[in-house]
């Protein structure tokens, strides 16, 4: 509002500059046109730096951008890749424990490594049975397989017999063709039942009595010889495969 008041006064004095100047084209008194022109034009000037300060306004000034911060713990916007995700704590495999060497590292047992016994004289039916045990006694796993050598001896330690090998007799043995692989603890134990008849056959009112044996560990050569109660030698001995256990098996 203050610059349209100020625009008025200035169009009416040039208004009333013009108009005394052609009224006075001849009068001496009157000031020269030089001065008139020039004041015109002063006139003009201002008039014009007027209007223009009126046409022109100012360039409007550019609002600031607001700046926010996003809270922390808020999600990302769309179009932003999400944090990646922490790895999940894998639970350590749990540890293994063995019991004993792993079956292909057993090896089999030697005549040093065991300890050869006689177990309890059984007898049924005409027949009787003197277990042969083998105990491990070495700090290491080891098996036994197959068929011990046995040998019936007199009292001076001489070789009277020997035990023919068949798979199982009336007492002991094993029920089928299949020859068992015995795989032994330190402490555990394994047998083979010497079968024989303790009847005398025909003519014969007595039978001869072994004073123990001479026992070979299988696939070994070397021997032990133990005294105790064994059967008669009335008909032969057989002695049977290697098994589980004390008893010397069942047929």
């Amino acid at each position: 509002m203050t610059t349209s008041h100020r625009s008025v006064p200035t169009a009416l004095v040039l208004v009333a500059l013009l108009s005394t100047a052609a009224c006075s084209g001849g009068n001496s008194d009157s000031p020269p046109p030089s001065t008139a022109a020039t004041t015109a034009t002063t006139t003009v000037t201002t008039s014009s730096t007027v209007s223009s300060s009126l046409a022109a306004p100012a360039a409007p000034v550019s609002p600031t951008a607001p700046t926010s911060s996003a809270p922390a713990g808020t999600s990302a916007p769309a179009g932003t890749a999400p944090p990646a995700p922490a790895p999940i704590p894998t639970a350590p495999p749990a540890p293994v424990t063995s019991s004993g060497a792993d079956d292909a590292a057993v090896k089999e047992c030697t005549a040093e490594e065991l300890q050869v016994t006689l177990g309890e004289l059984r007898a049924a039916g005409g027949h009787s049975v003197t277990p042969v045990i083998f105990t491990n006694t070495s700090p290491r796993r080891c098996f036994l397989r197959a068929y011990p050598g046995v040998a019936a001896i007199d009292d001076a330690g001489h070789q009277i017999a020997q035990a023919e090998r068949t798979l199982h007799g009336m007492l002991s043995g094993v029920p089928t063709s299949n020859i068992p692989t015995i795989t032994l603890d330190p402490g555990q134990a394994a047998s083979a039942g010497v079968d024989g008849i303790d009847v005398a056959l025909g003519d014969a009112t007595s039978c001869p009595q072994p004073a123990g044996f001479l026992i070979t560990p299988p696939n070994s050569r070397t021997s032990t010889e133990v005294r105790g109660k064994v059967p008669p030698l009335c008909d032969g001995l057989t002695v049977h495969p290697v098994v589980a256990g004390t008893l010397g098996g069942r047929p």
